[in-house]
């Protein structure tokens, strides 16, 4: 595919292009060439929720990541896609063109609010933030109408199964427009509980009247859980959905609720287990092996357990709700080990960053990250077995050295975890430079050091021979034009 110079077709997971603006200085084309996803965790348990004849509706497309990926699994289902500006709308136009999924995908060159209307909106660079209440950057005249009168208006009487809101502050006008279809369908809604840096008050209370019950996504299991309003500082989205929506989900394996959850004995899933059987196949068990049996003898009983059942909440063939309590299960195992003397062993450590990882305790496991690369720096690789902090590393192979292997995911984990992007750091370049010194981190890190030099106008260099511009990568092109290089012959 040749570079056009009006924007950049960049390939995400799953062979799915997104269309962009040809510039390191917007948030998606940055983003989307920095980790060829979005940003968000829900990405993932979306594309592993979408069933092949599933209808959906994206409200707030922007360049369409959401509708594409969605697009991409079905086969006779369909997603309207909603943006109501022009820059992300051509841009997602574009991206239908080039992936062929024009019978799967309709743009919807509109807003959605409580009633139908002709409005000005504020709009900049980064279409992500465009607004209806913004006061600044440049105007646009966008066309509004109601959920409610577009679904009839197109006639559209399929049961729509899956929704995303994410309007910027509209959501609560756009679930009044949309009053009839909420009240008489049962999707499963995802919708922003902040947008920017304001929470949006009153929306989980709008869902509510409806007879919607909000849950939050568990990373990397993908397993939706009930909300605790106490902790919503680390959560961006969340969801809600109906009980009888909640039971399919339930029984896909996407959902536990608490009665569920309680309801399971998980000592007894554990029972007969062994950490050795539970970690055999994962790459670091061979390099490992042989300390973990010698020190078998002095790892804790609660240590034993707490680890088998992290283990084995990754097992899809367990039930939602069973997966969930061998969490809890892991977690009250692991704090009865801290609390007694000797207790706070490296691997210990390390499966409890893992742990409020899931949970997505995003400011505490980072603190607890830092800690431990400071208590242990320079240290061999733990005479206990362990869990790595998150499953993109679960494929990870260890290095001659496992010890420096295991500090320099670390810290790529507190990269990844620190901020969604390194396009929202002040200097990012500041804290990739603790990488100069290790060896065996993702390309991810890389892609982030180029982005982050290009956007700051600083000298780039690379490394020949350099996989991010090799036939094989999949962005070679735009990279190849990022650095400025002539493009590979065929």
């Amino acid at each position: 595919m040749k570079i056009m110079k009006d924007f950049w077709p960049v390939r995400l997971k799953e062979n799915v292009t997104v269309c962009v603006q040809p510039t390191v200085g917007q948030m998606s084309s940055y983003v989307l060439l920095e980790q060829e996803d979005w940003f968000e965790d829900e990405m993932s348990f979306v594309r592993e929720l979408v069933t092949p004849e599933m209808y959906a509706f994206d409200i707030g497309a922007n360049h369409g990541v959401y509708a594409l990926s969605i697009a991409a699994r079905m086969q006779t289902g369909h997603i309207w896609a909603f943006e109501p500006t022009v820059a992300p709308g051509k841009m997602l136009e574009k991206s239908i063109e080039l992936n062929g999924f024009a019978s799967r995908i309709t743009w919807v060159h509109a807003g959605l609010s409580d009633q139908p209307a002709n409005v000005e909106i504020s709009t900049s660079m980064n279409s992500e933030l465009n607004s209806l209440y913004g006061q600044s950057g440049s105007r646009e005249t966008i066309r509004l109408e109601s959920l409610d009168a577009f679904i009839k208006a197109n006639g559209i009487a399929r049961d729509i199964s899956f929704v995303k809101l994410d309007a910027e502050g509209e959501e609560i006008k756009i679930l009044k427009g949309g009053h009839e279809f909420f009240a008489r369908q049962s999707p499963l809604v995802m919708f922003e509980l902040k947008h920017g840096n304001e929470v949006n008050h009153g929306l989980i209370e709008a869902f509510e009247e409806l007879g919607y019950q909000i849950y939050r996504l568990l990373n990397d299991i993908n397993i939706l859980v009930e909300f605790d309003r106490t902790g919503q500082d680390d959560i961006l989205n969340l969801f809600a959905c109906k009980p009888d929506r909640a039971e399919e989900l339930a029984r896909r394996g996407f959902l536990a609720r608490t009665t569920g959850i309680n309801a399971v004995a998980p000592a007894e899933i554990i029972s007969g287990r062994n950490w050795a059987d539970l970690l055999r196949h994962y790459p670091w068990f061979e390099k490992c092996f042989n300390d973990w049996q010698a020190a078998a003898a002095g790892i804790p009983e609660s240590y034993q357990k707490a680890l088998c059942a992290s283990l084995m909440l990754h097992d899809k063939s367990l039930e939602a709700a069973q997966r969930v309590a061998l969490l809890g299960f892991a977690e009250q195992q692991l704090e009865i080990l801290l609390q007694q003397p000797g207790g706070a062993h490296y691997s210990a450590w390390l499966l409890k960053i893992h742990l409020l990882h899931l949970r997505n305790q995003r400011a505490t496991c980072l603190n607890l990250c830092i800690q431990l690369l400071q208590a242990f720096a320079g240290a061999p690789v733990p005479a206990w077995p362990f869990i790595l902090p998150g499953r993109r590393f679960f494929a990870r192979k260890p290095r001659e050295n496992a010890g420096q292997w295991l500090q320099a995911i670390i810290h790529e984990f507190i990269e990844y975890r620190q901020s969604f992007s390194s396009y929202f750091q002040a200097d990012p370049l500041a804290g990739m430079q603790r990488f100069a010194a290790l060896q065996g981190y993702d390309i991810e890190i890389e892609r982030r050091r180029i982005l982050a030099a290009k956007r700051s106008g600083r000298q780039v260099s690379i490394t020949v021979p350099c996989r991010l511009i090799e036939n094989d990568s999949p962005n070679n092109l735009i990279w190849r034009q990022i650095l400025s290089l002539q493009p590979l012959s065929d």
